[in-house]
């Protein structure tokens, strides 16, 4: 078992337990403490303030909790479990109203468990941070201007939450745009929304980054709890904007198309390790059940959980403005190490399909690996290619589908059906794209 101890306040770096890592929230002043430490959201609650209002404390300890959770994902490494994946993880966690949260413990346990294939012990105890008072002042501050504004929008960077944003836009909407600004993506963020600004004015961007580190440097990179990070900046964005206009919105929008979104294993090696389960309908709603038993009422809406990404792109309300976007956005699962996507692996190669499959373009430029014939006779990297190859084989098996789907989470009896076709259909401009590819 891997143990965190998280607070906010130095003084309370002597409580951890023995053998607990631990772990500063919303600082860094343990940074100049012992060596063993971390410390995650050194500048969210500059963020928060922000926006101008002051949120709440429930949708602030939902921030709190994320961010904690986070922390245990990134330091805790899956090497050293005892199957080389599967985590037990204890995690002490300080809130600003505890007693709220412990009735739901045990569903949040379950949820996370889903969400990253570990076994989680959560313990909430008083002592958290409260929300920050807003900042008023404009001086050297780039505050939000919530006032107006009429929607909230998960925003990535991605062509998905791209596309999703202009079809909010186009639509006549006023969202806010939700992003988790990593390290270099928030460079790719922040182009697109200069564009979308330029065509659509009322709009706004809201970023904040969760900034994990640690002393020594050692971390996690699978990352399988990153969606909760980004639900609960949506969250403490819907709170707020519905202070700044007095307004009861309950619609978050989570733009991922439902190929992706299902994540179904393309392979039985790829269950566990590599499929990741962040935008599943099933987290979706387990999320939405927690957060109104602690009395905040929202409701995750992914237009395009019916879509594949190809027709995501042809039904776009505004396509002329998503092809200008189309190149400043990232859909690759590996970028980040040469700061270019692969082309090669599974989010690139569904972005490829749709795109083929589409009457957009992009310049092969765009790939580190433009064709895919060049990666055939490496093994590491043909890997991805061949698990879809293999499962556009499978599903020819038209009985198997059902069973298959299965593997990917629970899916509601009356939207089955449609989650199969989507997941057949995804497939399908998959295979077309490798046809024209000469993969075979």
């Amino acid at each position: 078992m891997s143990s965190l101890y998280c607070f906010t306040d130095i003084s309370e770096l002597t409580k951890a337990p023995k053998g607990a890592l631990p772990v500063q929230l919303y600082d860094l002043e343990v940074k100049h403490q012992l060596d063993n430490v971390a410390w995650i959201g050194s500048a969210i609650r500059s963020g928060v303030a922000g926006l101008g209002v002051r949120t709440g404390i429930v949708p602030f300890d939902f921030l709190t909790i994320a961010l904690a959770v986070c922390a245990a994902d990134t330091f805790v490494e899956r090497d050293l479990s005892g199957d080389g994946w599967t985590r037990v993880i204890n995690l002490s966690i300080p809130l600003a109203s505890p007693a709220i949260w412990k009735p739901v413990k045990g569903k949040l346990e379950q949820t996370l468990s889903f969400l990253s294939g570990d076994q989680w012990s959560l313990s909430f105890r008083s002592g958290g941070d409260k929300p920050p008072e807003p900042l008023v002042s404009r001086k050297g501050r780039n505050l939000s201007d919530l006032v107006g504004l009429d929607s909230v929008c998960l925003f990535s960077g991605g062509l998905d939450s791209t596309a999703g944003a202009i079809d909010l836009l186009a639509s006549g909407k006023k969202p806010l745009l939700v992003s988790h600004g990593y390290t270099g993506d928030r460079k790719y963020q922040k182009q697109v929304f200069k564009l979308l600004r330029h065509h659509y004015p009322r709009s706004d961007h809201f970023s904040l980054n969760a900034d994990p580190h640690r002393k020594p440097k050692s971390t996690e990179v699978t990352m399988r709890t990153r969606s909760l990070t980004f639900l609960a900046f949506s969250v403490i964005a819907l709170d707020a904007l519905n202070r700044a206009n007095n307004s009861k919105l309950s619609e978050i929008v989570v733009p991922e198309n439902g190929f992706i979104s299902l994540n179904v294993p393309l392979t039985l090696r790829r269950i566990g390790s590599l499929s990741t389960r962040t935008t599943h309908p099933f987290f979706l709603s387990q999320m939405e059940e927690i957060l109104a038993k602690v009395g905040f009422d929202v409701q995750f809406k992914n237009p395009f959980g019916f879509h594949t990404k190809g027709e995501l792109l042809i039904k776009s309300r505004a396509p002329s403005i998503l092809k200008k976007c189309i190149t400043n956005t990232v859909s690759c699962s590996h970028w980040k190490r040469k700061h270019k996507q692969c082309g090669i692996c599974v989010p690139c190669i569904v972005r490829r399909a749709a795109i083929h499959n589409s009457d957009f373009k992009e310049p092969g430029t765009n790939y580190l690996y433009p064709r895919l014939k060049s990666v055939a006779e490496d093994p590491k990297k043909r890997d991805d290619i061949r698990a879809l190859s293999a499962a556009i084989a499978r599903s020819k098996d038209k009985n198997r589908l059902p069973i298959w789907l299965n593997h990917s989470g629970p899916i509601p009896p009356q939207t089955r059906e449609r989650y199969l076709n989507v997941f057949r259909r995804g497939l399908g401009e998959i295979e077309k794209f490798l046809k024209n590819e000469g993969w075979k």
